[in-house]
């Protein structure tokens, strides 16, 4: 019973959260989802054929988490993966690319949904999502 009063209370304080925020609709490979909140990769303006940028992504769980996922809306961006599985209490860097050549609008926005997996204890996995906004201006 507490574990169920756990997740309501966490599910009700979530739902607050993102309906505080102002709601914006992208569409992934596997379906539509809100991505408010989501969390900036600014690119500026970009002169040459190839941008980076690399973003850090935490574990502070007490067990180790899988990248299982990164899918993208639109063209011309990627990513290179220095590690999939994050040990616990630790970080690992993911390096966003965009490729101007394969985007047609001259501002672009683009979102990255990048899922993970950790098993918090046995029997129970925790599944997150999160969305990263990847801006920026192509100088042609």
């Amino acid at each position: 019973m507490k574990l169920k009063t756990f997740f309501t209370v966490i599910i009700i304080i979530f739902s607050f959260a993102v309906n505080a925020q102002e709601e914006v609709e992208a569409e992934f490979g596997d379906g539509t989802r809100s991505v408010a909140g989501a969390e900036d990769i600014v690119f500026g303006t970009i002169t040459d054929n190839y941008a980076e940028r690399t973003i850090e992504i935490r574990n502070m769980r007490p067990s180790p988490m899988k990248i299982k996922s990164i899918s993208f809306t639109g063209s011309g961006v990627g990513v290179t993966i220095v590690d999939d599985i994050i040990k616990s209490r630790s970080t690992t860097n993911i390096i966003v690319a965009v490729y101007p050549n394969y985007i047609e609008e001259d501002e672009f926005t683009r979102y990255m949904l990048i899922k993970t997996e950790a098993k918090y204890q046995e029997g129970v996995v925790i599944i997150e999502e999160t969305v990263y906004k990847i801006t920026g201006t192509i100088e042609r």
